[in-house]
């Protein structure tokens, strides 16, 4: 554990947290898990972590930017995305083993990924940034004309309709006729 303490944080009724290390000091801001094992946290300055046995350790795996990330999402087993700020798209096809840079041209903020199935997706952002691919991220395009705030999340129930949420309370849906 490297001198760092894990600590158990009991609460009313038998639920816990405890602190797991993870070897890194960035701030992170996307957590998923694949199953009951696979998982992955992202943030700060590039920083990935990827976890095999449910959380109890962490190990940082090599991103290969300084962006700093904002969500990451697996459409399936062996293809994930993360996005980030300036327009950083990151791209996995073998589980996250290697990550290709698929970073948009736009310098926007992207905060939020969603994807119905592996080829079409959803990312979102400051600046009323919306951006689709239906190729399963080799193109995205800027999609209709959105409110001039920063979206947070995203959610798609399929490839033509979701929603994005963002400052002020505003909440858009996204329609693709």
């Amino acid at each position: 554990m490297d001198g760092a303490k894990e600590r158990d944080h009991r609460q009313p009724l038998g639920a816990s947290w405890q602190d797991r290390p993870t070897g890194s000091e960035a701030h992170l801001y996307a957590v998923l898990f694949l199953n009951e094992k696979d998982g992955w946290a992202a943030g700060a300055l590039g920083t990935l972590l990827v976890t095999k046995d449910g959380g109890r350790t962490w190990t940082v795996r090599e991103s290969g930017t300084h962006s700093t990330f904002f969500d990451i999402v697996f459409p399936d087993p062996t293809i994930g995305w993360i996005a980030g700020n300036s327009g950083a798209l990151l791209q996995t096809l073998d589980g996250g083993e290697k990550w290709e840079d698929r970073s948009l041209a736009q310098p926007v903020d992207l905060t939020s990924l969603a994807f119905t199935d592996i080829k079409t997706g959803w990312v979102v952002g400051d600046r009323g940034a919306i951006f689709r691919t239906t190729d399963g991220g080799f193109t995205w395009s800027p999609y209709g004309r959105s409110p001039q705030t920063t979206f947070y999340g995203t959610a798609f129930r399929d490839g033509k309709t979701g929603v994005a949420v963002g400052d002020k309370g505003i909440i858009v849906q996204i329609a693709v006729p």
